[in-house]
């Protein structure tokens, strides 16, 4: 999160605001699912990556909420 937020926005992508997911972020969280599941982020370099358990419920959340 510290490398998309208000001071800091990796890759162009901010989470700051981002809230709900709706017409004009759907293709953002699609984008954030996909990297998520495939584990593509947060970087594996990162000290406090997220669990599987987490990607799952993250993802999960974000494929209901995207139906």
């Amino acid at each position: 999160m510290s490398c998309h937020g208000a001071d800091a926005q990796e890759g162009d992508v901010s989470f700051h605001n981002l809230a709900v997911v709706d017409v004009d972020s759907a293709e953002l969280w699609k984008r954030i699912w996909e990297q998520v599941s495939l584990k593509e982020m947060p970087p594996r370099d990162e000290s406090d990556l997220p669990g599987g358990m987490e990607r799952l419920r993250l993802s999960t959340w974000i494929t209901d909420q995207l139906q």
